[in-house]
């Protein structure tokens, strides 16, 4: 239980930090395999990787919170059976 509020936690905070360009994945990725800028956009080239990571963070963190909330569950009900 522990080990899903901790991974739902640093999945969180990564959301937040690569939110906030503090980690961009897509900066560090440019830098060994560059990409040919779109000059009609501001959206950078690389900014799709800064997406994908923000969305794995995203499906990492709702599957740690269910977890979390299913083995609460689980615990909880079999506290209430062992009470007479």
């Amino acid at each position: 239980m522990k080990i899903a509020l901790l991974t739902a936690v640093a999945a969180a905070l990564m959301f937040n930090l690569i939110n906030r360009t503090v980690l961009s994945p897509g900066r560090f990725i440019n830098q060994f395999a560059p990409c040919i800028q779109n000059q009609r956009t501001s959206f950078p080239c690389y900014g799709m990787y800064d997406l994908i990571a923000l969305a794995l963070c995203a499906i990492i963190f709702l599957i740690a919170v269910i977890v979390f909330i299913i083995k609460t569950l689980r615990q909880n009900a079999s506290k209430r059976a062992e009470q007479p």
